[in-house]
């Protein structure tokens, strides 16, 4: 699911520090994961660059003008996330044995492994399902199995980590100081937290009735797009609590 940052309108080139223009969009088919599946995308904060994370263990890095791929690494394990930030040439990638790993690719022809993080869980491996910058990109979220947590990029801590007895699945920036985040068990609901500690003002957001995959926020952090197994999209009104 995803809310572009245009507040409703789609965006497929340009930067946020430039008005919207009208573009003829073309399609552009490539084959970067051998014929297996894709589980995410992130585009840099120029709109010229993708990284992927497939099946087949590889992390691509795929320059959309010059339609080549300019980087390709294979890991140990299944990849289910990445994430691009909003400020550097870095990206994150989170894999099924609980690490994720930050690249640099201010030099794309030697692309580097800046650091890598461990997501803090009781059990032995942990899947991550989701990473995200936050705006200021000095910090991510991250959640997999059991946990969601909050690091601090430059001193590779954890700021604050939430806890659950579920699979959480999903998990999204709402603003500064707010994560949101849902889990595949039941209750099928959305939960918010302020990273700064104590309880969120927000109450947690109802209305699927199975399995939430996806999370995003709206530009104006007011609502939250959600989706879920059997096809479910809903949209939550943060003022409110309702959908």
């Amino acid at each position: 699911s995803h809310f572009d940052d245009d507040g409703g309108r789609r965006r497929t080139g340009g930067s946020s520090s430039y008005p919207l223009r009208n573009f003829t969009v073309t399609k552009q088919s490539v084959s970067l994961h051998n014929g297996e599946a894709i589980y995410s995308l992130a585009y840099n904060n120029h709109f010229t660059q993708i990284v992927s994370t497939g099946h087949d263990k590889r992390t691509v890095l795929y320059d959309v003008v010059k339609k080549k791929v300019l980087w390709s690494d294979t890991g140990s394990s299944i990849a289910d996330s990445c994430s691009y930030s909003p400020v550097r040439e870095h990206f994150l990638v989170g894999d099924d044995d609980g690490d994720i790993r930050l690249f640099d690719a201010t030099n794309v022809t030697k692309i580097k492994k800046r650091s890598t993080f461990k997501l803090l869980s009781s059990l032995p491996k942990t899947r991550i399902y989701h990473t995200e910058f936050f705006p200021c990109g000095g910090l991510f979220v991250s959640s997999g199995e059991q946990s969601t947590s909050v690091f601090n990029i430059a001193s590779g801590k954890i700021v604050v980590n939430y806890d659950e007895d579920r699979v959480i699945s999903a998990s999204a920036i709402v603003n500064r100081t707010v994560v949101a985040h849902a889990a595949m068990e039941s209750p099928h609901c959305i939960k918010l937290f302020d990273i700064r500690g104590g309880n969120s003002s927000y109450p947690a957001l109802h209305g699927h009735t199975d399995n939430i995959w996806s999370l995003q926020t709206s530009a104006s952090g007011n609502e939250i797009l959600s989706s879920g197994k059997g096809g479910t999209v809903m949209i939550h009104d943060l003022r409110t609590g309702k959908p």
